[in-house]
Order: C-alpha cells, then sequence, then structure tokens
C-alpha cells in the first residue's frame, strides 16, 4: 500500500480569537488563548487508521510552536477529520468556545501536496439553535481530507482559524 508521507502540521493559528485590541477598553472582549492544537484524521474505511497530528505553543504567541511526530495518510483513503484547540495551562477546551460562536469563526484548509482534497463537513447550525434567516455557513471543526490514489510524497497540512467580529 502506497503511503503519502504528509502531515507534520504546519498550523497557522491565531493565539487568539477576539478581533479587537484588549487595549480599546472594557467592549473589547476577552482572548481565547491557544497553546494545543490536535487534528484527528480517521480512515473512513478503517476506524482503527487514526493519524493524530499535533502542535504545542506554551505561552500561544505563535512563536516556537513544536510539532508532534510526523504521520503518514494513506494513498487512495479518505479521512475524517477533527480538530481541537486547547488553553493547556488553563485547562480550557477553546473549541467549545468556537461552536457556541460559531457564526463568527471559520477554519481553512490546505495541504503542500497537490493529491490532497480537504472539505470542510460542518456548518454554524450544527452549533446552534440560532434561526435569524442568516445563511448557514461552514465552519471547519469537522472535515474530509481525500488521499488520491497515486500520492505520494512528502508535505504539510496547514489550519488557519479565522474570527469575524461584529462590524459597527
Amino acid at each position: 500500500m502506497r503511503r503519502l508521507f504528509v502531515l507534520l502540521p504546519a498550523l497557522l493559528l491565531l493565539p487568539a480569537c477576539d478581533s479587537d485590541d484588549p487595549s480599546d477598553g472594557p467592549e473589547a472582549g476577552d482572548q481565547e488563548l491557544i497553546t494545543r492544537v490536535e487534528i484527528t484524521l480517521t480512515n473512513t474505511a478503517d476506524a482503527s487508521d487514526v493519524v493524530t497530528l499535533t502542535a504545542d505553543d506554551e505561552n500561544g504567541d505563535g512563536v516556537g510552536i513544536e510539532y508532534g511526530p510526523r504521520e503518514a495518510l494513506s494513498a487512495g483513503t479518505m479521512y475524517s477529520g477533527t480538530i481541537r484547540l486547547l488553553d493547556v495551562p488553563n485547562g480550557e477546551n477553546v473549541t467549545e468556545e468556537i461552536q457556541g460562536d460559531a457564526d463568527a469563526h471559520l477554519f481553512a484548509y490546505s495541504s503542500s501536496l497537490p493529491d490532497v482534497t480537504i472539505t470542510l463537513t460542518d456548518s454554524e447550525s450544527d452549533y446552534s439553535d440560532d434561526e435569524q434567516g442568516f445563511e448557514d455557513y461552514a465552519v471547519g471543526l469537522t472535515f474530509d481530507v481525500v488521499v488520491a490514489a497515486d500520492a505520494s510524497g512528502t508535505g504539510t497540512l496547514s489550519a488557519t482559524l479565522y474570527h469575524f467580529g461584529d462590524e459597527e
């Protein structure tokens, strides 16, 4: 079986989700500190084939990120993916905060290999009962990764978290 050696996760994440500068006064809101990112990819045909990617950023500043070991994906395989964000020192699961404010967040994923396709599989309505007549946009806490049958090589998987603040 061909293995696609991918996934030393090059995770570019905003260290905080708040779009306002905290020095702008009491209306700026709290920032979520992200010190650990975990991406889990499960082979949709063989649930025992699980790839876990991690990136640790001790102080959440985006400098000196330590990545877990490289992992291999199988060519010709589809994986179901999830991402989890943690503030390890404070014992907080930041993912839950993103779910609670799903309409203000979007994950974008990319691979440096052309034979890997990534599709977001969740939307705002998966996390909220809010029916205000707005369009139901993707969030990206869950996604599919499809590796082409003839894929080979080494590359990276990147995840970027975008936050959309209220416009005033």
